[in-house]
């Protein structure tokens, strides 16, 4: 079998994206939407915000400025996407039962770019955001019946300790990063905050 294009790898597939409702988020979905035309369906984690339920900040997210000319081109494109309640700080990325099935039966591409990207995060919240959730959601990824790809977008805290970052898709931490969450969680507030600059 010959080489697929990028159109024709999206065609009847379906795309499951966290972090969707940030900067580069909404230019993957545009980009997604514009380009592939026989996308089947864009699945985007939402979590409820300041009071605003999921389907709110969905209506509020496609009406966003950046999806202008795709809806000008393909008017009804929009009716792909699809807002599903969940946050990456929490097991199983708070999935209800049926939307975990929905991903796990349907999904075959998933872009992973929720992240907290402050420099000056608390410790604790960005381990969660940062290593725990895309924990959480390779578990989920284990369980898709048709999952062909897993894109993870870094953030800015990976290799921070490097003065020149190589293009490698591996580097061996100087950490055990599992022997190391396990210490963070054992840690009170306190401690965490006094050990953060460091």
């Amino acid at each position: 079998m010959g080489h697929l294009s990028i159109v024709e790898f999206y065609e009847n597939r379906s795309v499951f994206i966290t972090g969707a409702t940030g900067f580069m988020g909404k230019v993957l979905v545009e980009k997604i939407l514009r380009s592939c035309p026989g996308v089947e369906r864009l699945y985007l984690l939402m979590r409820p915000s300041k009071g605003l339920s999921v389907d709110y900040r969905l209506r509020e997210f496609i009406q966003n400025e950046i999806f202008s000319k795709v809806k000008e081109q393909q008017p009804n494109v929009l009716e792909k996407v699809t807002a599903v309640r969940g946050d990456v700080t929490l097991p199983q990325l708070g999935l209800s039962p049926s939307d975990l099935q929905l991903l796990t039966e349907n999904v075959s591409v998933v872009f992973h770019s929720a992240a907290t990207v402050k420099f000056n995060e608390e410790l604790k919240t960005a381990l969660v955001m940062n290593v725990k959730g895309p924990m959480e959601l390779l578990e989920i990824c284990r369980k898709m019946k048709h999952l062909e790809a897993f894109v993870h977008v870094s953030t800015a805290f990976n290799n921070l300790d490097r003065e020149k970052i190589k293009e490698e898709v591996y580097y061996n931490p100087n950490v055990n990063p599992v022997k190391l969450i396990e210490y963070l969680d054992g840690l009170d507030d306190q401690t965490l905050q006094i050990m953060t600059p460091e």
